[in-house]
């Protein structure tokens, strides 16, 4: 069962010309969680990396598709 969600927020482009992509991974521990989310810790010009874990909650929804 799938107990956190590693979120990983990429900005990409400079000012206002921006594009946001947002990924979900599924982890089973929040040590799991924290250690894969250090993994994507880089700095790149006009490329911002976020990320956080988040419990889940509830049964497990079917993946949404948005901004395709």
């Amino acid at each position: 069962m799938v107990k956190y969600a590693l979120i990983i927020i990429i900005t990409m482009g400079l000012a206002e010309d921006t594009q946001n992509f947002e990924l979900r991974l599924n982890k089973q521990s929040q040590s799991e969680c924290m250690k894969d989310a250090e993994t994507f810790q880089f700095a790149l010009p006009m490329i911002k990396i976020e990320t956080r874990c988040e419990p889940v909650l509830g049964e497990k929804s079917s993946p949404q598709v948005t901004g395709v």
